[in-house]
């Protein structure tokens, strides 16, 4: 089978391109002057090719059978920083690579949303894959639109096509600025790690999900594919909080945790996104290692590669 997977650079993509080169040729879309260094491990094993997915390609590919567009960007700040650049990746980016798969005769299209496309949730509360939207920011409000090409291309087109929301994820080469790493680069360190929490003081968190497991269930939702467009709801089968998440890290590290609880500072960062992955652990996934394990697997190698903190 040929794959593409768009966004290969970026830390979902690689690990999807990790996954899939084990027994298919991948075809790894980067953007123009990425360095691509998350690839470096696997880089024989596929095909990187630089597009700005912004930009409506001519280039002619090999017959496709499968597109996983993950290409994005890929935070509420960026979108709130740059709300037209925003716009341009998620939504005029996703038709790009629409129309690209339908060219080369891809048979499916996975696209990953984001679970802040339901907005924040009650603390406990989690979203399905057909609840109603309610996006608070301009990245989510960009991801609903894709997400909804995405359905409307399947009625016009042969390809079928699914839409993953995906909660949060950690893992090795993950972003330096997201919650995971800055703990452990924290409490490494011997700092202050802030944590959000509510008005009435309770710590947020999410069904953290390992990225290579969030691979995995891509993979499963792809091969259990029925209707012309499906929905899944990608996550950690249990939620947990912030502070159980830091406790972890730190008594992994052997460290002490010194945190404080903070009130959200900025708008678009709430205590609780989270989205149920109910119906694929009904369908049969499972995860193969608990999160723990996942966990302390994610902080020794970074002990072991601090150039990536």
């Amino acid at each position: 089978m040929r794959v593409l997977i768009t966004g290969a650079a970026g830390f979902l993509g690689h690990k999807l391109c990790e996954l899939y080169c084990e027994n298919h040729e991948v075809w790894a879309q980067i953007r123009p002057g990425s360095t691509a260094k998350r690839l470096r491990a696997f880089e024989n094993d596929l095909t990187i090719w630089p597009w700005d997915i912004t930009v409506q390609t001519t280039d002619s590919l090999p017959k496709l059978d499968l597109v996983i567009h993950s290409a994005a960007m890929a935070t509420s700040l960026e979108g709130e920083l740059r709300p037209r650049a925003s716009i341009e990746d998620n939504v005029i980016g996703t038709l790009n690579c629409l129309d690209l798969a339908e060219r080369q005769g891809a048979e499916q299209f996975i696209y990953l949303s984001t679970a802040e496309v339901f907005g924040p949730q009650p603390l406990g509360k989690s979203s399905r894959e057909w609840d109603s939207y309610d996006p608070r920011s301009v990245y989510a409000a960009g991801k609903i639109s894709a997400g909804e090409l995405v359905s409307a291309w399947q009625h016009r087109h042969t390809m079928k096509t699914a839409t993953a929301y995906v909660n949060n994820t950690y893992g090795e080469r993950c972003q330096p600025a997201r919650f995971p790493v800055r703990v452990i680069d924290q409490i490494m360190n011997g700092q202050l790690v802030k944590l959000h929490s509510d008005d009435q003081g309770q710590v947020g968190g999410r069904r953290w999900l390992y990225a290579g497991e969030l691979a995995r269930q891509i993979q499963f939702a792809y091969e259990h594919q029925v209707q012309g467009h499906e929905r899944w709801c990608c996550a950690g089968t249990e939620w947990i909080s912030n502070l159980e998440f830091a406790k972890h890290v730190a008594g992994t590290l052997g460290k002490q945790l010194d945190y404080e609880l903070v009130k959200v500072d900025r708008q678009g960062h709430d205590v609780n996104y989270s989205v149920d992955p109910q119906r694929l652990v009904e369908l049969g996934w499972r995860e193969t290692r608990p999160w723990r394990s996942h966990l302390e697997q994610t902080v020794a190698w970074y002990v072991a590669n601090p150039d990536w903190l």
